[in-house]
C-alpha cells in the first residue's frame, strides 16, 4: 500500500537546501550545524616559565614547533617538537648576540614551511632571518620603516607592518620590495594566508584580496588587539576583554559567525593558528609582566541558535493543506529544532494570521509535524536550530507532504458539516495516521534491503 500524499518536497544539500541561513555551517557532507565557535581554552603549561621574560611574540608553522619571541633578551625560544622536550632558547641569537645575530627591541617573529624564521627587529629596521636547523642567519633585510608585525603569504613572500609609515609591506624571498597595500590608514595588527591579507586598520577589520586595488571593510570590532587565518580563509579576531570574534567565508566576501571566549577577561596580544587546526593565543593583561599561552579548540563551543528560512514552496494546488513536515537530523540532548510555518495563495503574498503563535519544538526522537496552518498553494518553513552551548543540532534533510489526504475522508459527510471541528478531527486523525504512514514507506521501501546496491550502509557497521 502507498501513502495517498507520497508528493513530497526535498531541502538537503543532494537537493539544494534552497534556503537562506543565518549562523549555520555546512560540513564536508552538507548536513548544517550550529557555527562551531573557540573554546574550551587550556593552559600551555610547557611555556609557562616563559612568563616573567614578557612574550611578544607567536609563530606556529603547519609543520614544525611554536616560536615564542620574549622582550627580556630579545630571546626566540622554540617549544617541544619531535622528540625533544621542554622548552629551550634559539643559540647565539638575542639582545647579548654580537654582529648581525643581535637582536635591539624586536617586535615579532614568524616561522615559515621551508624551516625559516623571520624576526622583525625594529631597533635596527630589519628582518633578520635564521635557517632553522642549526640557526645560521641567512639574511638581514633592511626595511625602510619601523617593522613590528610580520604575516607570511602564500608563494614563501613575506608581509610586514611597517609603524612608521602606517602600512603594509610585501617582500619576496629575496626581501625585495614587491608592493604596498593599498587603502589602509593606520594598520596595526596583520595576518595573511593564500591569496588574501586581512589587516586591523583603526577598528575595522579589513581584507585585501590578492589583486584588488582596495580592501574589503568586513567588521568593525571594539577592542580588536590580534587576528589570524584559520581553514577556509575563517578570521578570527581577539580583543581586550578576552573574546574571539569569528568571521566565515561566504560567496560574497565574510560573515560574522559568533564570538569565542577565552575564559578570562584579557587581552589577547597574539593569535596564531597551530598545525592541528587549533588556535593558540598570548594573554598578556594590561599593568602586569606575567603573560600566558593558552591554546584553544577552534569548535569547543557552538553557537547557540541559527535559522534557516526556505524559498517559497509551490504545491501547484489551489487552496492546498500541506500536511505534514519531517527532518533527517541529530539531535542530541540539549539540542531541538523550532519549526514555523507560512501558507499563503498568491505567489509573494503574506500569510494570515498565524493559528499556533508558538513554533512547533522537535527534539529527541520527535522528528515531524503536521503543518499548523490554513490552506494555501504557497508554503515557506522556518528551522531555528536551538543548542545549549557545546552540543548542536545537525540537519541533513527536510521533507515537507502535500495535499493532506486524510482519514476524514472516509467519514461520513456529517462529520464533515460543521468546520472549525472538521478542521480539529483532521488533525487529531493524521496524528494517528502518521504512524500508519511511516509503516507504508517501511513496507514501501523494504525493496530496497534485498539489493546490495541499494542497502543503507549503517546495515553493514
Amino acid at each position: 500500500m502507498t501513502a495517498p500524499y507520497r508528493q513530497f518536497w526535498l531541502l538537503s544539500a543532494g537537493a539544494g537546501w534552497r534556503a537562506s541561513m543565518t549562523d549555520l555551517t555546512a560540513d564536508a557532507s552538507g548536513a548544517l550545524a550550529l557555527d562551531p565557535l573557540p573554546g574550551k581554552p587550556e593552559a600551555m603549561a610547557a611555556f609557562a616559565g616563559l612568563s616573567p621574560l614578557r612574550p611578544l611574540g607567536l609563530a606556529a608553522p603547519a609543520a614544525g614547533p611554536v616560536y615564542v619571541l620574549c622582550e627580556d633578551g630579545a630571546q626566540v625560544f622554540v617549544g617541544p617538537h619531535g622528540c625533544e622536550s621542554g622548552v629551550r632558547p634559539v643559540p647565539g641569537v638575542g639582545a647579548r648576540a654580537s654582529g648581525a645575530r643581535r637582536l635591539d627591541a624586536p617586535q615579532d617573529v614568524a616561522a615559515s614551511l621551508r624551516g625559516e624564521i623571520f624576526i622583525a627587529d625594529a631597533g635596527s629596521r630589519s628582518i633578520k632571518v635564521f635557517e632553522t636547523l642549526a640557526y645560521g642567519l641567512l639574511a638581514a633585510w633592511p626595511v625602510a620603516g619601523r617593522p613590528v608585525r610580520l604575516a607570511l603569504a602564500g608563494g614563501g613572500d613575506l608581509w610586514v607592518l611597517d609603524a612608521e609609515g602606517r602600512r603594509a609591506i610585501r617582500l619576496d624571498r629575496d626581501g625585495r620590495l614587491r608592493e604596498v597595500a593599498p587603502g589602509l590608514d593606520d594598520p596595526r595588527e596583520i595576518a595573511a594566508c593564500e591569496g588574501a591579507l586581512a589587516a586591523l586598520d583603526g577598528d575595522a577589520v579589513k581584507v585585501r584580496l590578492a589583486g584588488a586595488s582596495a580592501p574589503l571593510s568586513i567588521a568593525r570590532v571594539a577592542g580588536a588587539a590580534s587576528l589570524a587565518f584559520g581553514p577556509g580563509q575563517t578570521i578570527y579576531v581577539g580583543d581586550t576583554d578576552g573574546l574571539i570574534h569569528v568571521f566565515a567565508r561566504t560567496a560574497q566576501g565574510w560573515r560574522a559567525a559568533g564570538v569565542g571566549v577565552l575564559g578570562q577577561t584579557a587581552p589577547i596580544r597574539r593569535l596564531v593558528v597551530a598545525k592541528d587546526g587549533s588556535l593558540l593565543a598570548l594573554v598578556v593583561p594590561d599593568g602586569a609582566t606575567d603573560a600566558a599561552l593558552w591554546r584553544i579548540n577552534p569548535a569547543g563551543a557552538r553557537a547557540r541558535s541559527g535559522e534557516l528560512e526556505s524559498e517559497e514552496i509551490d504545491s501547484r494546488i489551489d487552496n492546498c493543506v500541506w500536511h505534514r513536515i519531517a527532518i533527517d537530523a541529530d539531535l542530541p540532548a540539549g539540542t531541538a529544532v523550532e519549526v514555523r510555518t507560512q501558507t499563503y495563495a498568491q505567489a509573494g503574498g503574506a500569510a494570515p494570521p498565524d493559528l499556533v503563535p508558538a513554533p512547533i519544538v522537535l527534539s529527541g526522537d520527535l522528528k515531524d509535524c503536521l503543518v499548523q496552518k490554513s490552506a494555501g498553494r504557497y508554503l515557506r518553513i522556518t528551522l531555528t536550530l536551538r543548542g545549549d552551548g557545546s552540543a548542536t543540532p545537525v540537519l541533513r534533510g527536510v521533507r515537507i507532504w502535500a495535499p493532506r489526504v486524510g482519514w476524514l475522508d472516509a467519514l461520513p459527510a456529517l462529520y464533515r458539516e460543521d468546520a472549525q471541528s472538521a478542521d480539529y478531527l483532521a488533525r487529531f486523525l493524521a496524528l494517528m495516521q502518521t504512524s500508519y504512514d511511516g509503516f507504508d514507506e517501511t513496507i514501501d521501501d523494504i525493496w530496497k534491503l534485498f539489493d546490495p546496491r541499494s542497502v543503507p550502509a549503517n546495515l553493514f557497521a
